[in-house]
């Protein structure tokens, strides 16, 4: 029942059947694999060890066309990453342009909405007799508080009423909107501003007379420049 191997220059003991080894013989066994591990390794296993490690870590040669087809596929897996982030990107910028278009469209509808109200006509709404007439009482009251009296209709007589008026006020003169020469009325000097009126204060006509010569000469265009010299 008993088998021992060597592998990799260690000693496995297998046991077939350990139901018929009893305890002395199983605590033998494990002292022996104790002692074993505990002993120094031996140049050949540290050989072997280091051999191993350093398979691992020593670089491999490529031929030319081994770098060549790894190259390609290096490009080809960029160029593929490339085209799918244009993929994204491109129905991430069409989602965003159909959610703007959304909500211009929605912004119209609503604006169009608003300007269809506030076109129509609105309704009146129709007071029944009971406010009507609080509302006279009101305006009323508040008429009686501030003062305000009502104006009275005058009542022509007959006789005026048919009457011809030849007078007319100054609020029904129009020859200020026909002709605008009349707002600026020319007003005519004595004896070219020499001469003074009777009945009235000298002192008056004087400063009058001075602001009438100062308009009439700001009104007189400036004379145009001199020529330059001939050469």
């Amino acid at each position: 029942g008993r088998l021992a191997a060597a592998c990799g220059g260690e000693r496995t003991i297998m046991f077939g059947d350990e139901d018929e080894l009893d305890a002395e013989e199983m605590e033998a066994l494990r002292q022996a694999e104790q002692r074993r591990k505990q002993q120094p390794m031996s140049l050949e296993e540290k050989m072997a060890e280091r051999m191993q490690a350093a398979s691992h870590d020593r670089p491999v040669y490529l031929t030319k066309r081994q770098r060549d087809e790894a190259d390609t596929e290096l490009r080809r897996e960029e160029e593929e990453i490339a085209q799918l982030n244009e993929e994204v990107e491109r129905a991430s910028r069409q989602e965003y342009m159909q959610k703007v278009r959304d909500s211009l469209r929605d912004q119209r509808d609503r604006d169009r909405i608003s300007r269809a109200s506030a076109a129509l006509p609105k309704k009146e709404e129709v007071k029944t007799k009971e406010e009507q007439d609080r509302d006279k009482e009101l305006q009323q009251i508040k008429n009686a508080y501030l003062g305000v009296r009502k104006k009275k209709k005058k009542v022509m007589k007959i006789s005026e009423k048919f009457r011809f008026s030849f007078d007319w006020g100054a609020e029904e003169d129009t020859s200020v909107d026909l002709n605008p020469l009349y707002e600026k009325k020319h007003e005519a000097l004595l004896l070219f501003g020499r001469g003074l009126r009777a009945g009235i204060d000298r002192r008056e006509q004087l400063q009058k007379r001075d602001e009438v010569l100062q308009n009439r000469y700001r009104e007189i265009p400036a004379p145009p420049p001199p020529p330059p010299p001939p050469p």
